[in-house]
């Protein structure tokens, strides 16, 4: 443009002898200006250049940074890298009955040929006020992203139970009184699990699970007085805190009617359904399998469902039961649906759909269980006529939780929790509970994530 002649193939670095051969409209003077400058722009190099070197720095420097203290992803080839970063404050939680706690976690996923997958999650937490640490490793290879065929292996360390043994005292401590358990040491067994499992989608919406699961239970150093439900001449305690294993095959059923989904290349991907979602899981210990100490059945049920009510509003239901069957030796009351979260992460908010102030303990005590969990968000209900917060403040939830157990009876949970226009989590909510018809404590839950 700046030649206003059709160059052709001409060569214009020759520009005497261009000019000599071909009749053209001279340069103004700013487009031979702009030609000037182009060439010393080009011809400089910037050595020293103490100002963009401070700039590269800086911006270096303030990767770095986010690179620790946020959630950050890296793209290698086919291969995805997640982080959550160590510094990441968004990791930590707290709630009233747990303390502070701290977690991270780390990922990889390889992309294979037709859209399969394999991937590794891999996950720490730590509790500071229980002194505890819990770990999960898990690999999965998605063979058949089809019909949501996945093969995975999991290890970690769990939560710390105890066995059947003490269940009778737990009982005898439990008649006509309020949950007290201060007497009792019950935390006798930290947890160490194998799990190998297959999911495999049989028609839309149904997919099944067939795997198994090992467990390694050492028993943990205690300075309090163990109370045994037998008698220390018959059975001394240091023959009944010894290692337990257990060698568990399971299936698991999971239905959801009218499942809408769609494709990303091959694979299914679930959206949504106006049904809620069905699981049954069965599972039966084996004795003298791999050094398995267990026999015993279980079975549990649990159905859950989001109905959209708005926009911003919704409705979440959750209600579950469950039972230990045939209990032929000592065991371990270690439910799947019900089960102590310490890093919770439910409903997407890290709050909802959980027991939030149930001592730990207390999932544990029985072998069966009935719970059910409701919860209503919306954007407009207490704090809307408040002013400033209700500029920061953009969700509000009811929290509704029931649970029923032969040895603690009826046991309730109410909660209201807020949520921000800065986070994609509820971030904080306070809980009451009731033991019976005796109020019991409050507590207050906080989970944040960008």
């Amino acid at each position: 443009d700046f030649f206003r002649v059709r160059l052709d193939s001409v060569p214009v670095n020759n520009d005497s002898a261009f000019w000599a051969r071909h009749r053209a409209i001279p340069l103004q003077a700013r487009e031979a200006e702009v030609i000037r400058n182009f060439k010393l722009a080009n011809q400089q190099k910037p050595v020293g250049d103490t100002v963009n070197s401070s700039q590269q720095n800086g911006k270096r420097v303030q990767l770095f940074a986010q690179r620790m203290a946020l959630n950050s992803k890296y793209k290698v080839k086919s291969t995805m890298i997640g982080y959550s970063g160590l510094l990441n404050p968004l990791m930590l939680g707290y709630s009233s009955i747990d303390g502070v706690t701290y977690r991270q976690k780390l990922s990889f996923n390889f992309d294979l040929k037709k859209s399969r997958t394999f991937n590794v999650n891999a996950f720490a937490g730590y509790m500071f006020r229980r002194k505890e640490f819990f770990t999960d490793v898990t690999s999965t290879w998605n063979y058949e992203p089809f019909y949501q065929g996945n093969v995975s292996l999991s290890a970690g360390i769990g939560n710390p139970t105890y066995s059947s043994l003490f269940i009778d005292e737990i009982e005898k401590n439990l008649e006509n009184s309020t949950i007290q358990f201060e007497d009792i040491a019950v935390d006798y067994f930290k947890d160490y699990y194998v799990k190998l499992f297959n999911d495999y989608e049989l028609f839309n919406g149904f997919v099944s699970t067939i795997g198994v699961e090992y467990h390694i239970r050492q028993p943990l150093k205690n300075n309090r007085p163990a109370a045994s439900p037998v008698s220390r001449e018959e059975n001394p305690i240091e023959d009944i805190l010894v290692t337990k294993k257990a060698f568990a095959p399971y299936l698991r059923l999971s239905w959801t009617p009218e499942q809408y989904y769609r494709y990303e290349g091959r694979q299914k991907i679930y959206v949504r359904s106006r049904f809620p979602t069905f699981k049954i899981e069965l599972s039966r210990s084996y004795r003298d399998v791999f050094g398995s100490t267990s026999q015993y059945n279980r079975i549990e049920f649990d159905m859950s469902q989001n109905i959209p009510l708005g926009p911003m509003s919704s409705f979440q239901y959750h209600v579950g039961a469950g039972r230990f069957i045939n209990q032929s030796t000592e065991y371990f009351a270690d439910f799947t649906f019900f089960a102590k979260n310490n890093f919770p992460d439910n409903w997407q908010d890290g709050i909802g759909g959980t027991f939030s102030l149930l001592n730990r303990h207390l999932y544990n005590a029985s072998d069966s269980y009935i719970q059910g969990h409701i919860m209503l968000e919306t954007p407009f209900l207490i704090v809307r006529n408040i002013p400033l917060i209700s500029d920061y403040i953009n969700r509000e939830r009811l929290y509704a939780s029931q649970l029923y157990t032969p040895n603690i009876g009826s046991y309730t949970e109410f909660g209201y929790g807020v949520g921000n226009r800065f986070f994609k989590t509820a971030n904080a909510a306070i809980f009451c509970s009731f033991h019976r018809t005796n109020f019991r404590e409050v507590g207050f839950k906080a989970s944040f994530e960008l």
